[in-house]
Protein backbone atom coordinates (compact mmCIF):
# COMPACT_ATOMS: atom_id res chain seq x y z
CA UNK A 1 0.00 0.00 0.00
CA UNK A 2 2.96 2.22 0.56
CA UNK A 3 4.71 1.77 -2.46
CA UNK A 4 0.71 2.38 -4.34
CA UNK A 5 0.17 5.63 -2.70
CA UNK A 6 3.98 6.87 -3.34
CA UNK A 7 3.64 5.95 -6.64
CA UNK A 8 0.59 7.66 -6.90
CA UNK A 9 2.13 11.18 -6.02
CA UNK A 10 3.75 10.95 -9.74
CA UNK A 11 2.14 12.04 -12.70
CA UNK A 12 0.72 8.72 -14.59
CA UNK A 13 1.81 8.38 -18.15
CA UNK A 14 0.79 5.88 -21.08
CA UNK A 15 2.43 2.71 -19.69
CA UNK A 16 1.96 1.35 -23.33
CA UNK A 17 5.39 3.10 -24.50
CA UNK A 18 6.83 1.92 -27.87
CA UNK A 19 9.95 -0.22 -26.75
CA UNK A 20 11.73 0.57 -30.16
CA UNK A 21 11.10 4.18 -29.85
CA UNK A 22 12.81 4.32 -26.60
CA UNK A 23 15.51 2.47 -28.10
CA UNK A 24 16.29 4.84 -30.63
CA UNK A 25 15.76 7.29 -28.41
CA UNK A 26 17.76 6.28 -25.96
CA UNK A 27 20.49 5.31 -29.23
CA UNK A 28 20.04 8.75 -30.34
CA UNK A 29 20.67 11.02 -27.60
CA UNK A 30 23.88 8.51 -26.54
CA UNK A 31 24.96 8.94 -29.89
CA UNK A 32 24.49 12.62 -30.07
CA UNK A 33 26.70 13.23 -26.86
CA UNK A 34 29.13 10.33 -27.96
CA UNK A 35 32.27 13.11 -27.01
CA UNK A 36 31.13 13.73 -23.71
CA UNK A 37 29.91 10.24 -22.71
CA UNK A 38 33.89 9.72 -23.51
CA UNK A 39 34.88 12.55 -21.46
CA UNK A 40 33.09 11.68 -18.29
CA UNK A 41 34.02 7.88 -18.40
CA UNK A 42 38.37 8.65 -18.82
CA UNK A 43 37.14 11.59 -15.86
CA UNK A 44 35.68 8.64 -13.59
CA UNK A 45 38.75 6.16 -14.96
CA UNK A 46 41.02 8.94 -13.45
CA UNK A 47 39.81 10.43 -10.33
CA UNK A 48 38.71 7.14 -8.94
CA UNK A 49 41.55 6.89 -7.44
CA UNK A 50 42.75 10.50 -7.25
CA UNK A 51 45.22 11.00 -4.31
CA UNK A 52 47.07 7.88 -4.18
CA UNK A 53 50.29 7.34 -5.23
CA UNK A 54 49.66 4.54 -7.99
CA UNK A 55 46.52 6.47 -9.47
CA UNK A 56 44.74 4.93 -12.59
CA UNK A 57 47.44 1.89 -12.03
CA UNK A 58 45.13 0.23 -9.48
CA UNK A 59 42.63 -0.11 -12.42
CA UNK A 60 45.33 -3.28 -13.95
CA UNK A 61 46.68 -3.79 -10.03
CA UNK A 62 43.46 -5.30 -8.42
CA UNK A 63 42.57 -7.44 -11.27
CA UNK A 64 45.54 -8.84 -11.44
CA UNK A 65 46.40 -9.17 -7.73
CA UNK A 66 42.71 -10.65 -7.78
CA UNK A 67 43.89 -13.73 -9.79
CA UNK A 68 47.14 -13.99 -8.50
CA UNK A 69 45.37 -14.76 -5.08
CA UNK A 70 42.91 -17.26 -6.42
CA UNK A 71 45.26 -19.06 -8.75
CA UNK A 72 47.58 -19.48 -5.31
CA UNK A 73 44.71 -20.37 -2.93
CA UNK A 74 42.35 -22.35 -4.88
CA UNK A 75 44.98 -24.54 -7.01
CA UNK A 76 48.46 -24.61 -4.87
CA UNK A 77 47.32 -24.44 -1.04
CA UNK A 78 43.29 -26.46 -1.53
CA UNK A 79 44.66 -27.91 -4.30
CA UNK A 80 40.96 -27.66 -5.42
CA UNK A 81 40.59 -29.51 -8.68
CA UNK A 82 37.49 -29.60 -11.55
CA UNK A 83 36.46 -32.78 -12.09
CA UNK A 84 39.57 -35.47 -12.99
CA UNK A 85 42.19 -35.30 -10.23
CA UNK A 86 44.86 -35.39 -12.81
CA UNK A 87 43.90 -32.05 -14.22
CA UNK A 88 46.43 -29.10 -13.89
CA UNK A 89 46.09 -27.30 -10.97
CA UNK A 90 45.33 -24.27 -12.67
CA UNK A 91 42.63 -25.97 -14.17
CA UNK A 92 40.03 -24.75 -11.60
CA UNK A 93 41.37 -20.90 -11.71
CA UNK A 94 40.31 -20.92 -14.93
CA UNK A 95 36.89 -22.11 -14.70
CA UNK A 96 36.30 -20.28 -11.34
CA UNK A 97 38.26 -17.06 -12.99
CA UNK A 98 35.68 -17.44 -16.41
CA UNK A 99 32.83 -16.53 -14.29
CA UNK A 100 34.02 -14.65 -11.23
CA UNK A 101 35.15 -11.85 -13.32
CA UNK A 102 31.95 -11.63 -15.16
CA UNK A 103 29.85 -11.43 -12.49
CA UNK A 104 32.11 -9.12 -10.63
CA UNK A 105 31.05 -6.50 -13.62
CA UNK A 106 27.86 -7.41 -13.89
CA UNK A 107 27.77 -6.89 -9.77
CA UNK A 108 30.19 -3.47 -9.82
CA UNK A 109 27.63 -2.11 -12.81
CA UNK A 110 24.47 -2.70 -11.16
CA UNK A 111 25.82 -1.17 -7.57
CA UNK A 112 27.67 1.81 -9.34
CA UNK A 113 24.68 2.36 -11.22
CA UNK A 114 22.13 2.09 -8.38
CA UNK A 115 24.14 5.19 -6.98
CA UNK A 116 24.86 6.89 -9.98
CA UNK A 117 21.67 10.13 -10.26
CA UNK A 118 23.20 10.97 -6.84
CA UNK A 119 26.50 10.63 -7.63
CA UNK A 120 25.77 12.69 -10.96
CA UNK A 121 23.24 15.44 -9.50
CA UNK A 122 24.85 18.04 -10.10
CA UNK A 123 24.98 17.28 -13.96
CA UNK A 124 21.41 16.36 -13.43
CA UNK A 125 20.43 19.19 -11.98
CA UNK A 126 21.29 20.99 -15.14
CA UNK A 127 18.23 21.31 -17.36
CA UNK A 128 20.74 21.16 -21.16
CA UNK A 129 22.32 17.72 -19.60
CA UNK A 130 20.96 14.59 -21.26
CA UNK A 131 19.88 12.23 -18.09
CA UNK A 132 19.99 9.84 -20.71
CA UNK A 133 23.38 9.34 -21.08
CA UNK A 134 24.10 8.73 -17.68
CA UNK A 135 24.01 4.92 -17.58
CA UNK A 136 26.54 4.89 -20.16
CA UNK A 137 28.69 6.68 -18.27
CA UNK A 138 28.33 4.17 -15.21
CA UNK A 139 28.69 1.16 -18.00
CA UNK A 140 31.75 2.51 -20.02
CA UNK A 141 33.57 3.17 -16.56
CA UNK A 142 32.80 -0.44 -15.53
CA UNK A 143 33.61 -1.98 -18.49
CA UNK A 144 36.95 -0.64 -18.70
CA UNK A 145 37.67 -2.51 -15.26
CA UNK A 146 36.55 -5.88 -16.77
CA UNK A 147 37.96 -5.49 -20.03
CA UNK A 148 41.45 -5.14 -18.14
CA UNK A 149 40.10 -8.01 -16.08
CA UNK A 150 39.58 -9.96 -19.27
CA UNK A 151 42.87 -9.18 -20.64
CA UNK A 152 44.89 -10.88 -17.44
CA UNK A 153 42.65 -13.82 -18.13
CA UNK A 154 43.24 -14.23 -21.75
CA UNK A 155 47.02 -14.15 -20.77
CA UNK A 156 46.61 -16.67 -18.25
CA UNK A 157 44.99 -18.98 -21.16
CA UNK A 158 47.55 -18.18 -23.16
CA UNK A 159 50.62 -18.93 -20.70
CA UNK A 160 48.82 -22.33 -19.98
CA UNK A 161 47.81 -23.57 -23.37
CA UNK A 162 44.10 -23.18 -22.92
CA UNK A 163 43.49 -20.98 -25.55
CA UNK A 164 39.51 -20.43 -26.43
CA UNK A 165 38.29 -22.04 -30.11
CA UNK A 166 37.02 -20.55 -32.72
CA UNK A 167 33.75 -20.27 -30.52
CA UNK A 168 35.38 -17.10 -29.10
CA UNK A 169 33.90 -15.29 -31.73
CA UNK A 170 30.40 -15.52 -29.59
CA UNK A 171 32.25 -13.49 -26.71
CA UNK A 172 31.63 -10.08 -27.88
CA UNK A 173 28.00 -10.96 -28.26
CA UNK A 174 28.07 -12.48 -24.64
CA UNK A 175 29.44 -9.03 -23.32
CA UNK A 176 27.13 -7.08 -25.04
CA UNK A 177 23.82 -9.09 -23.74
CA UNK A 178 25.55 -8.73 -20.13
CA UNK A 179 26.46 -4.88 -20.76
CA UNK A 180 22.82 -4.27 -21.69
CA UNK A 181 21.43 -6.74 -19.15
CA UNK A 182 23.67 -4.84 -16.28
CA UNK A 183 22.76 -1.43 -17.83
CA UNK A 184 18.69 -1.78 -17.43
CA UNK A 185 18.59 -3.37 -14.51
CA UNK A 186 21.00 -0.21 -13.31
CA UNK A 187 18.40 2.20 -14.37
CA UNK A 188 15.63 1.10 -12.33
CA UNK A 189 17.12 0.58 -9.41
CA UNK A 190 18.88 3.20 -9.84
CA UNK A 191 15.21 5.25 -10.21
CA UNK A 192 14.07 3.66 -7.86
CA UNK A 193 16.87 4.01 -5.09
CA UNK A 194 16.17 7.91 -6.09
CA UNK A 195 12.99 8.03 -4.22
CA UNK A 196 13.10 5.20 -1.87
CA UNK A 197 17.16 5.28 -0.62
CA UNK A 198 17.25 1.63 0.95
CA UNK A 199 17.41 -0.07 -2.33
CA UNK A 200 21.16 -0.06 -2.38
CA UNK A 201 21.15 -0.96 0.83
CA UNK A 202 19.03 -4.49 0.26
CA UNK A 203 20.95 -4.89 -2.79
CA UNK A 204 24.38 -5.45 -1.34
CA UNK A 205 22.69 -8.28 0.62
CA UNK A 206 20.84 -9.56 -2.36
CA UNK A 207 24.00 -9.97 -4.31
CA UNK A 208 25.80 -11.77 -1.55
CA UNK A 209 22.96 -14.41 -1.97
CA UNK A 210 22.87 -13.95 -5.59
CA UNK A 211 26.33 -14.86 -5.87
CA UNK A 212 26.14 -18.59 -4.06
CA UNK A 213 23.26 -19.12 -6.00
CA UNK A 214 25.26 -18.63 -9.63
CA UNK A 215 28.34 -21.69 -10.19
CA UNK A 216 30.84 -20.10 -10.28
CA UNK A 217 32.49 -21.52 -7.18
CA UNK A 218 31.11 -24.85 -7.88
CA UNK A 219 30.08 -26.40 -10.86
CA UNK A 220 26.68 -27.43 -10.93
CA UNK A 221 27.30 -30.64 -11.15
CA UNK A 222 27.91 -31.07 -8.24
CA UNK A 223 24.07 -29.73 -6.95
CA UNK A 224 21.53 -32.56 -6.73
CA UNK A 225 19.63 -33.42 -9.61
CA UNK A 226 16.38 -31.82 -7.92
CA UNK A 227 18.08 -28.57 -7.39
CA UNK A 228 20.02 -28.31 -10.57
CA UNK A 229 16.38 -27.09 -12.12
CA UNK A 230 16.19 -24.02 -9.95
CA UNK A 231 19.02 -22.55 -11.71
CA UNK A 232 17.30 -22.32 -14.36
CA UNK A 233 15.42 -19.00 -12.47
CA UNK A 234 18.70 -17.36 -11.98
CA UNK A 235 19.10 -15.29 -15.14
CA UNK A 236 22.84 -14.73 -14.30
CA UNK A 237 22.87 -18.60 -14.56
CA UNK A 238 22.83 -18.28 -18.12
CA UNK A 239 25.61 -15.75 -18.59
CA UNK A 240 28.03 -17.57 -16.20
CA UNK A 241 27.44 -20.92 -18.10
CA UNK A 242 27.73 -19.36 -21.83
CA UNK A 243 31.36 -17.88 -20.31
CA UNK A 244 32.80 -21.39 -19.28
CA UNK A 245 31.26 -23.42 -22.24
CA UNK A 246 33.56 -20.66 -24.79
CA UNK A 247 36.56 -20.31 -21.83
CA UNK A 248 37.39 -23.47 -20.09
CA UNK A 249 35.35 -26.07 -22.08
CA UNK A 250 36.67 -24.55 -25.29
CA UNK A 251 33.27 -25.47 -27.07
CA UNK A 252 29.87 -23.61 -28.68
CA UNK A 253 27.77 -22.26 -26.67
CA UNK A 254 24.60 -23.32 -26.40
CA UNK A 255 22.94 -20.81 -28.81
CA UNK A 256 19.17 -21.24 -27.02
CA UNK A 257 21.39 -20.02 -24.14
CA UNK A 258 23.48 -17.32 -26.07
CA UNK A 259 19.62 -16.60 -27.37
CA UNK A 260 18.36 -16.24 -24.04
CA UNK A 261 21.40 -14.16 -22.80
CA UNK A 262 20.48 -11.76 -25.40
CA UNK A 263 17.10 -11.51 -24.72
CA UNK A 264 17.43 -11.10 -21.21
CA UNK A 265 19.98 -7.85 -21.93
CA UNK A 266 17.79 -6.33 -24.52
CA UNK A 267 13.97 -6.28 -22.38
CA UNK A 268 16.31 -5.39 -19.37
CA UNK A 269 17.60 -2.46 -21.13
CA UNK A 270 14.25 -1.57 -22.72
CA UNK A 271 12.33 -1.64 -19.38
CA UNK A 272 15.48 0.24 -17.81
CA UNK A 273 15.16 2.75 -20.38
CA UNK A 274 11.21 2.93 -20.05
CA UNK A 275 11.67 3.35 -16.20
CA UNK A 276 14.36 6.58 -16.52
CA UNK A 277 11.77 8.24 -19.40
CA UNK A 278 8.50 7.90 -17.19
CA UNK A 279 10.39 9.48 -13.69
CA UNK A 280 13.07 11.77 -15.63
CA UNK A 281 11.01 14.82 -15.00
CA UNK A 282 10.78 13.63 -10.88
CA UNK A 283 14.53 12.71 -10.72
CA UNK A 284 15.99 16.30 -10.37
CA UNK A 285 13.67 17.91 -8.27
CA UNK A 286 13.79 14.96 -5.55
CA UNK A 287 17.88 14.78 -5.20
Amino acid sequence: MVIIAWYGTFPQRDFRMNPVRTLVHFAKINMESRTLITDLIRRDFRVRYLGSAMGSYWNFIHPLAMIAIYTVIFSYIMKVRLGDEQTSPLHFTIYLCAGLLPWTAFQETVLRSSAQFHEHANFIKKIAFPKEIIQSITTGSTTLTFMISMSFYLLLLLCTGHIPGLSAICLPFLILAQLLFASGMGMILGVFNVFLRDVQQVLNILFQVWFWMTPVVYSIDRIPPFYQKFFLLNPFYYFSRTYQDILVWQKWPDFRILGICLILGLVSYTVGAATLLLFRDQIADEL
